[in-house]
């Protein structure tokens, strides 16, 4: 079931609810955030070494993925032009980004 929150359409409700509402009006949030804490994902106590073993083989198609294509444009003289360049550049800052990410996160699953 679906619930939609509208304004009243009576002149009773309408006059009570814009009462209620006037009240938070003036009212600036001054709230700073300067700091959160990661808790991790929660309810996971018999999921970590699925989770694990997922995350682990997401990882291991990331780096053979971007190895195939960095050894491709390098192996294939016809692949090295501008666009293939800025394709295995992609592919070095995608293989270094989840080279840093991913084992410190698969460590503290």
């Amino acid at each position: 079931m679906i619930e939609i929150y509208t304004t009243p359409n009576d002149c009773e409700s309408w006059r009570l609810w814009k009462e209620g509402n006037e009240s938070s009006v003036g009212r600036v949030n001054h709230t700073v955030v300067t700091h959160f804490i990661l808790l991790g994902i929660p309810n996971t106590d018999g999921l970590q070494t699925i989770l694990f073993v997922t995350f682990l083989a997401f990882y291991l198609c990331t780096l053979l993925g971007n190895l195939l294509i960095f050894s491709a444009i390098l192996a294939d003289a016809c692949l090295h032009t501008r666009m293939y360049f800025f394709l295995c550049n992609l592919s070095i800052v995608d293989l270094g980004f989840s080279s840093i990410s991913t084992p410190k996160f698969l460590a503290n699953l």
